[in-house]
């Protein structure tokens, strides 16, 4: 838990150490299901993942000086053209459900690296990371250069955090 912090004493104030019942070998269970339920859960991400996306996106786009538009409008926008997407996959594979799987997969593997380069632009422009190793946001066969890009900075702000004890009035 916290600690109490005591008038004049300095103590550390930063990421809380993970339970350690919370740490899995196996949070990922969706190979586990049967195909329909693996087909609604990648279509479930793949439209959480979307309307983060949008999001994301109007934040780069209000960042750079553009009006934001209505929040409902942006909403339908995200949803239809996931929605569409999805559609035309399930549609053009109709009776191969592991090739629903595959193309489903590969669609949100696209949108999460498009997620992922938007947020690193986003927090590179606030001033929140910064774009270390250069190389998110270049054409890559690989979903990992932004994905590690994230994730190492997460790690650099948990050791500047560990290094930087800070005192409360």
């Amino acid at each position: 838990g916290h600690k109490t912090l005591r008038e004049g004493k300095a103590e550390f104030l930063g990421f809380r150490a993970p339970n350690k019942d919370v740490l899995h070998d196996h949070l990922y269970t969706i190979n586990t299901a049967d195909d329909p339920t693996y087909i609604s859960m990648l279509k479930s991400d793949i439209y959480q993942v979307q309307r983060r996306l949008e999001k994301a996106k109007r934040g780069l786009v209000q960042m750079m000086g553009s009006r934001p538009t209505s929040a409902r409008g942006r909403d339908i926008h995200a949803i239809t053209e996931a929605t569409s997407e999805v559609d035309a996959i399930i549609r053009e594979n109709a009776k191969k459900k592991s090739r629903i799987k595959l193309k489903l997969t590969e669609l949100l593997n696209a949108k999460m690296v498009l997620l992922e380069t938007v947020i690193l632009r986003l927090a590179d422009g606030a001033r929140v990371f910064r774009n270390v190793s250069n190389n998110y946001g270049a054409p890559s066969m690989s979903r990992l250069p932004a994905f590690l890009e994230i994730v190492d900075q997460l790690l650099a702000l948990q050791r500047m955090a560990a290094r930087t004890p800070m005192k409360l009035d």
